[in-house]
């Protein structure tokens, strides 16, 4: 990429901190709240590489940013909304790019979503009972799909889709139960339970909660392999980023220096060596990129607006990583690589790629392929109503 397309949009400077060192943030991962105050990578965040037709829902070009390599032309599409529903919102997309799952808000509650390329948005196979349904990752051939389901007033169980069985399984076990993260194969799944007002982090493994082992954590997301889970722990009344593996537990990741102590790993790598989420400098909420060599390096934020940034998902990698920034006009998706620094993706579509968003207003990137070919996000399109792309 020239020089020239940086220049776009100015960004801030990012705190840095290399050492290991409030309550637990709201457990959607899909931030910010709809106002505006908040896995090998070619390319760049939710794009469409060369080898994959027009279908992916964020088709963002990312594969081109990195590689150049790119043939096929970027498209952005809206993903729609179920029949009833003003307002959708993306979680995750499955690796291959054919998958995007995630909930309808109407009048009557949340239904989950399944959307499938090329431009197909469905209730999830053979319905899920109940209307507050929340679906949050999908395996990377998009057969398995997980979620939890609010049953009842602070109860939810965790549910999960497996297309080898052809049906629904809810898993109940305790008050609130949560399925948070699925491994690429579909065999792990990152989990955490809530129990008499305590958390406790879990990875599902041949049907069964296998904890972590430290208290008061929330698992939030998984490597491609299901060896590495990444989250927060609640301690001392506040957050702090954990990254555990199966050989070595958990460890905790520090925080960025200035402000108070807090820091929440959002998404890791599929290669697990890489670990993405926020934490607050001495600027504010701050996008964070954690690697053992080097620690926790904030990644800054774009010029206008308050001080504002968060990293939700990165590629196989690490190499490519998504989420969004406070701008001049409120929380705006970013992607950032070493090459180029944190970009807003509006600039990125209209100004490299010259697409035309027709009125669309972006809020947040939500997951990215892991080969940074396809994002996917939410925004409100040009009727003013949020809806997934």
């Amino acid at each position: 990429m020239s020089s020239s397309s940086l220049e776009s949009r100015s960004v801030r400077p990012a705190s840095r901190k290399t050492e290991t060192v409030g309550a637990f943030e709201d457990h959607d991962r899909s931030l910010p709240a709809p106002s505006p105050t908040k896995t090998v990578s070619a390319g760049f965040g939710h794009v469409l590489a060369a080898t994959r037709t027009p279908m992916i829902a964020a088709a963002l070009a990312a594969a081109a940013l990195a590689s150049q390599a790119a043939h096929a032309a970027p498209v952005f599409q809206g993903l729609g909304h179920l029949p009833g529903g003003d307002h959708s919102y993306a979680t995750a997309i499955s690796a291959d790019g054919s998958t995007v799952v995630g909930y309808v808000r109407s009048g009557g509650g949340e239904q989950a979503f399944v959307w499938t390329s090329p431009n197909l948005m469905t209730v999830p196979p053979n319905g899920v009972v109940g209307s507050q349904v929340y679906l949050t990752d999908v395996s990377a051939d998009g057969s398995r799909i997980v979620g939890y389901e609010n049953i009842a007033a602070r109860q939810n169980q965790a549910t999960e889709w497996r297309y080898d069985l052809g049906q629904w399984t809810a898993i109940p076990h305790s008050q609130m139960d949560y399925f948070y993260a699925v491994s690429d194969n579909g065999k792990y799944i990152a989990s955490y339970i809530i129990d008499d007002g305590d958390s406790m982090g879990y990875r599902w493994v041949n049907d069964s909660y296998v904890s972590l082992e430290v208290s008061h954590t929330r698992s939030y997301d998984i490597s491609s392999d299901g060896n590495v889970i990444v989250g927060s722990v609640l301690e001392s009344n506040t957050n702090k980023a954990f990254r555990w593996t199966e050989s070595h537990g958990m460890a905790f990741l520090g925080d960025l220096p200035g402000g108070f102590f807090f820091s929440s790993a959002r998404g890791v790598s599929g290669n697990g060596e890489v670990v993405v989420g926020y934490s607050y400098s001495e600027n504010g909420a701050e996008a964070f990129r954690w690697t053992e060599a080097g620690g926790m390096e904030g990644l800054g934020d774009l010029e206008g607006g308050s001080f504002m940034s968060h990293a939700n998902s990165v590629t196989y990698d690490g190499s490519m990583i998504v989420g969004h920034s406070a701008g001049e006009h409120g929380s705006t998706p970013i992607v950032w690589t070493a090459e180029t620094g944190m970009r807003a993706l509006e600039d990125i579509l209209t100004v490299d790629y010259g697409l035309d968003l027709n009125g669309w207003v972006l809020n947040t990137a939500i997951d990215i392929t892991p080969d940074g070919q396809a994002i996917v996000g939410r925004g409100r399109n040009p009727d003013g109503q949020w809806e997934a792309w």
